[in-house]
């Protein structure tokens, strides 16, 4: 049908969620309600859109490819249809069916409703599908979910129910349980709560917000496996091969991601024993950072070694290594109070410090415009670790990453809990490197990656806490017990460049 129009062009569509393609949420109406808002305000065009012709599809997706340039964009796809007559999150349900290449984004493969109607409007059998899914290491998400107490709290007052009366109990004992709540019963509460906000809607009055997205929470909850302590319920996620296995017909599944290790750990979470593993290596002339670890017991980050002494001797090492960097440096520390500690010593001068108040944008600007190398503070697992990046012209302004600690997560009756289901399922060890390891490796890389963003950038990266030489195979660490040296080996590095 298409061929005279794209010859052997592919036909990629990104499928987008309703919170990007509805015209109402986040504009009319509060962004929160976007997954019920067809319903809540009785839109028209969620049934015009079901009464759709095959010349309009045809047309939208000729329009949609005249718009191409490099990458299909949310407002090529408004602008490719009629959006007086049609929703675009319900067409694009259609103009899959005339694609070859469809990227969507995890709801639609954890959500069990979206998924089957994802996989029911592409009209092609699994078995005939090939699916890849990037950062795969996402599958397995200890905690998938949460609601708060407070927000709980709120429902109730908003929309007082036994429902959110017998979640709020939950949160009495720290607890595993089975989500006891049947479906039944939570439709009938979808009934009295949609007819309430209905109202609400049509007459303008502030929605009960609290009270749908606890619901909400429920309903995702549904046959799901539930953590609650005294500020929070979780949903959690200790069965990922569940996902996977709805997949288990397709003609090829590919799980990507650079975190997969250990790799064997993987395959026995995912339940994928059989599956063939293929690992990719970047060539050794495009790797151009060096890892190093220091080798000195009184850097050892334990919780019982971190005395006034300890965060002495991490400043001043910090200020010495720093030194030798030719351009600007991460540090990354555990938390904000062990920033704080190190400010107290007098000994480290950061020219920034990441607080939560923190302006990315700004500071991107500040690091972009310096012509003098900075030294910025950071929280491992804050804003900057999480994919900030600084760069300028396409090439990374990071020359250095120091991390003071491994970033292992901070004991919490959570992470035993966790793990004590884990290891019932698949034996201590794995729960270990579940709860405790995996994490760690995982924020240290995420840390680590800050630095490196592109072909040829260049930078070196350092972590001090000497209980790193035990994960030398996950990032190929130089072990150093003189700074002395160490400074040489860093200066040596940059004068290749």
């Amino acid at each position: 049908m298409l061929e005279n129009h794209f010859e052997n062009f592919p036909i990629f569509i990104p499928f987008l969620g309703k919170n990007e393609l509805c015209l109402k949420a986040k504009k009319d109406y509060p962004g929160e309600l976007y997954t019920h808002i067809c319903n809540l305000t009785r839109c028209p065009l969620k049934a015009k859109t079901q009464r759709v012709t095959r010349d309009d599809i045809v047309e939208a997706v000729k329009n949609l490819y005249h718009s191409y340039s490099s990458v299909i964009s949310k407002e090529d796809i408004l602008a490719s249809l009629n959006q007086e007559k049609y929703c675009p999150y319900f067409f694009s349900y259609y103009l899959m069916q005339k694609a070859d290449i469809i990227v969507t984004s995890y709801p639609f493969l954890e959500n069990q409703a979206l998924f089957t109607r994802l996989f029911y409007s592409i009209g092609i059998p699994l078995d005939q599908i090939f699916i890849a899914i990037d950062e795969a290491h996402n599958l397995y998400k200890p905690v998938n979910q949460d609601i708060s107490l407070s927000h709980i709290e709120k429902a109730i007052e908003e929309f007082p129910h036994e429902i959110f009366q017998e979640l709020l109990e939950l949160t009495n004992d720290q607890q595993i349980v089975e989500s006891y709540f049947d479906e039944s019963s939570l439709k009938n509460l979808e009934e009295e709560l949609f007819s309430l906000l209905q109202s609400q809607l049509m007459f303008n009055n502030p929605p009960s917000l609290y009270a749908y997205l606890v619901y909400h929470f429920l309903m995702t909850s549904l046959e799901k496996t539930l953590l609650a302590d005294s500020q929070k319920v979780s949903i959690i996620n200790i069965r990922p091969s569940e996902i996977l296995h709805k997949l288990s017909e397709t003609k090829r599944l590919v799980l990507i991601s650079g975190s997969f290790e250990p790799l064997r750990s993987f395959q026995q979470i995912f339940n994928l024993p059989n599956s063939r593993i293929l690992r990719v290596f970047p060539p050794k002339e495009e790797i151009e950072g060096r890892y190093f670890v220091v080798w000195n017991q009184r850097l050892n980050a334990k919780y019982e070694n971190r005395t006034p002494e300890y965060y002495i001797m991490v400043s001043s090492t910090i200020q010495n290594i720093a030194e030798s960097i030719k351009g600007h440096t991460l540090v990354f520390a555990p938390s904000y109070k062990y920033i704080k500690e190190l400010e107290e010593t007098g000994i480290l001068k950061p020219d920034i410090i990441e607080s939560p108040e923190l302006d990315i944008t700004t500071l991107q600007t500040i690091v972009a415009s310096s012509e003098s190398k900075k030294l910025i503070l950071c929280v491992t697992g804050g804003k900057i670790a999480e994919g900030v990046e600084f760069t300028h012209n396409g090439r990374s302004l990071i020359k250095g990453i120091i991390v003071t600690s491994l970033p292992y997560p901070p004991p919490s009756e959570e992470s035993r809990l966790i793990f004590d289901d884990l290891a019932v399922q698949f034996g201590e060890k794995l729960a270990r490197e579940f709860s405790i390891i995996i994490p760690m490796i995982q924020r240290l890389a995420q840390s680590f990656g800050r630095a490196i963003r592109n072909k040829g950038d260049r930078a070196v990266h350092v972590l001090l806490d000497p209980r790193g030489t035990k994960f030398s195979s996950f990032f190929n660490f130089e072990r150093h017990s003189s700074i002395k040296t160490l400074k040489e080996k860093i200066t040596q590095f940059f004068s290749q460049e």
